[in-house]
């Protein structure tokens, strides 16, 4: 499933924007007046604004899926990404990390970003039990995407943090592996939306 979706032409764009973001940020490593303005992990970057670009058309393509196949299989895709686009945005998980945890940043934000991806794995897995066989091998390509970016938006975060002080010159991989993973992880789910709109298309008409 993956791999046929980012055959088509607006998966080839997208991933060649995603490299062109990543190129932009290891740019940064020499010092610019503007370089906040490319860097993966900077708020109002431009690669922050163009994956809540990305994350919004999923989740209006996941949607549409929807409309078209007369079936609710894409309901919590749409949610999900609508969701991750307006964390990005927003900000929501650092505020709730301060109700969560007082005085724990981190650790409020992981144990609230757990909460939210176990309520979005329950409800894929719900979804994929009552799935169609074809829906199905889209959902997993779907868990799978959004697992990645689960691991790397949680599981290298939390990990940067805790060696964020403790070996410094970790900080610029870490940033790459984290940030360039969410980009990465995002792209692919943009690609994989479109191959499930193409198929709804498909058996639509």
């Amino acid at each position: 499933m993956i791999k046929g979706s980012v055959r088509s032409w607006p998966a080839i764009g997208v991933l060649l924007i995603a490299g062109f973001l990543v190129a932009l940020h290891l740019a940064t490593l020499i010092p610019t007046e503007r370089r906040n303005l490319f860097r993966l992990d900077r708020e109002g970057s431009i690669s922050e604004s163009w994956e809540a670009v990305l994350l919004l058309s999923c989740g209006a393509v996941f949607l549409l899926c929807c409309f078209l196949s007369r079936r609710s299989v894409f309901a919590t895709p749409a949610v999900a990404t609508v969701y991750m686009a307006l964390d990005g945005r927003m900000e929501l998980h650092e505020h709730a990390a301060r109700w969560v945890a007082p005085g724990q940043q981190d650790v409020g934000e992981l144990i609230f970003m757990l909460f939210v991806g176990g309520v979005i794995g329950a409800s894929l897995f719900a979804t994929y039990l009552n799935a169609r066989p074809r829906e199905r091998t889209q959902l997993v390509a779907i868990c799978f995407l959004m697992g990645v970016f689960g691991l790397a938006a949680v599981g290298v975060d939390a990990l940067h943090a805790y060696l964020r002080t403790r070996i410094p010159i970790l900080n610029e991989p870490l940033v790459l592996v984290e940030d360039g993973g969410e980009l990465l992880a995002i792209t692919g789910l943009f690609a994989v939306a479109i191959a499930c709109l193409s198929e709804a298309v498909r058996h639509r008409w």
